[in-house]
């Protein structure tokens, strides 16, 4: 508009001011929400084939110093190992014989490995630090991680074409629910029903987590165009970007409070083993969480400011 559509200069040089606060605003919202995406995507991409480097939300160190804990891990390994015998033996998995030689070059849950599970995946550094790969997997389920690992290392090594390691997850899947097909408890084996839900539905809520802030910038961006070109405040866009931030926090911070409370007591279970420690990823969380609450003041601030 014009400064002759106004009475007086005083109303002009008002308009002109709300105008350019608006502006700075709608700016600051779409700067704010690109930012809060980007560190939604690196919080729970990252570990995978998409973006090897980044915050994991958990970490594992495997550390067996007594003569209990090595033991403890030389059973889980040998565990582990069975499986490809008994794939082998079904002829479902493995096309030739897979041999003690083979199989002791498998270094799955050996002394200082680390690990680092994110919601779609892993990255795993072996004793002398170096990074083995990233690979995709379900999420935070560490049960399903070291069965691919061992996967993935047996395709290697026996140069097969077949994908090993989702059938050794599909044979997983298979046998807790069908040993628990008539029951649901929480003992063993039917707890891992229980884990491998949380497993699944921590990845649908990264999926959401990952999706609602785009879904945000989106909406600002066409808010901002409107604003600039048609002079137009769209309320309706308000609410809608407003709620949406609102259920973004909502999924992402349900991630880590599903994560606390199944990983705490996983990282109890590692510790009373002496097998290594288990860390949370804590700093990002609350920076994501900072991110968040300045979209919420910004989206909220030009709601509420026109209520």
């Amino acid at each position: 508009m014009q400064e002759q559509d106004y009475p007086t200069k005083a109303e002009f040089a008002r308009y002109r001011r709300e105008r350019t606060i608006g502006l700075f605003w709608r700016v600051c919202e779409t700067a704010g929400v690109s930012c809060l995406m980007m560190g939604a995507y690196v919080f729970l991409v990252s570990c995978t084939p998409l973006k090897p480097k980044g915050p994991g939300l958990i970490k594992i160190k495997i550390e067996a110093d007594s003569d209990f804990a090595k033991n403890t891990l030389e059973l889980i390994q040998q565990s582990l190992k069975f499986a490809t015998y008994l794939s082998n033996d079904l002829s479902s998995f493995v096309n030739q014989t897979t041999s003690d030689s083979i199989l002791q070059q498998l270094d799955t849950l050996y002394n200082g490995n680390t690990y680092q599970l994110n919601t779609f995946g892993y990255c795993r550094q072996d004793q002398m630090g170096n990074r083995v790969g990233c690979y995709f997997s379900d999420g935070l389920n560490l049960v399903v991680c070291l069965l691919q690992d061992v996967g993935f290392q047996l395709r290697s090594i026996t140069s097969s074409d077949d994908e090993i390691e989702d059938q050794f997850v599909n044979l997983y899947y298979n046998a807790i629910n069908q040993a628990c097909s008539y029951r649901v408890t929480t003992t063993f084996p039917c707890v891992l029903q229980l884990y491998n839900a949380y497993g699944k539905l921590v990845q649908w809520l990264a999926v959401a987590g990952i999706c609602l802030p785009m879904l945000v910038l989106l909406l600002s961006i066409v808010d901002l165009i409107l604003y600039v070109f048609l002079g137009v405040s769209s309320r309706m866009l308000q609410r809608i970007r407003l709620g949406t931030l609102a259920t973004c926090g909502v999924c992402l911070n349900l991630i880590y409070i599903l994560t606390y409370l199944t990983w705490n007591e996983i990282g109890l279970l590692v510790e009373k083993y002496e097998m290594g420690r288990v860390e949370l990823q804590n700093d990002f969380c609350i920076s994501l969480n900072i991110v968040l609450a300045a979209c919420l003041v910004l989206v909220g601030g030009q709601y509420y400011k026109r209520m």
